[in-house]
């Protein structure tokens, strides 16, 4: 498998992740209002960020790659989006994306997303896509709903362990022929 590319857009750049990044990865992964509906709680130090960014760098690309989101003005880590539970076989994976606080509600997501989802159908032949977000996370949803996915299932009950608590989850699913057809400006998508 190629190493993971390099996607551009008009004010970001998204990147393999690096062992570099621990301050940025930190500023998102230490703050709770950030984590709320990540799948894991929030880190305690540093140290326990590394750690995970550690896990994320090593990861076989086969089934995990992290991205960086940069501000391509100032080089700062704003975003991260990721795959994960790729099954080549079935053609199909999960994504996760989260944003610095600091850049909530401008549109971030929306412009780092669509270049993310073509690498993910194009660069490694993907049939279909998946995200599992919390109920109360409306942000996510409504990100979601916009690049194409649709609400197939749940609450999906206890679907998430994220320290001693159990999470619901709502299954979204976005097929390569939606992409294209939302990509080519056709409305009749799901």
């Amino acid at each position: 498998m190629d190493a993971p590319p390099t996607l551009h857009t008009r004010r970001l750049t998204l990147r393999p992740i690096a062992a570099d990044d621990v301050t940025g990865l930190h500023e998102m992964f230490s703050d709770a209002e950030t984590m709320r509906f990540w799948d894991r709680p929030p880190t305690r130090d540093i140290e326990e960020t590394k750690t995970r960014l550690n896990w994320s760098v090593t990861s076989p690309p086969q089934a995990h790659v992290m991205f960086a989101i940069v501000r391509s003005a100032d080089q700062r880590m704003i975003g991260l989006v990721n795959y994960f539970a790729r099954q080549p076989w079935n053609q199909r994976l999960e994504i996760g994306y989260m944003a610095h606080r600091s850049v909530w509600r401008t549109g971030v997501m929306g412009e780092a997303l669509p270049p993310f989802l073509d690498y993910c159908f194009d660069g490694l032949q993907t049939h279909r896509i998946e995200a599992t977000i919390e109920p109360d996370n409306g942000a996510s949803r409504g990100i979601a709903r916009s690049m194409g996915f649709v609400c197939e299932g749940g609450p999906m009950r206890d679907r998430l362990r994220n320290g001693d608590s159990y999470r619901s989850l709502m299954m979204y699913g976005l097929l390569e022929s939606d992409w294209r057809k939302l990509r080519a400006g056709i409305k009749d998508i799901g």
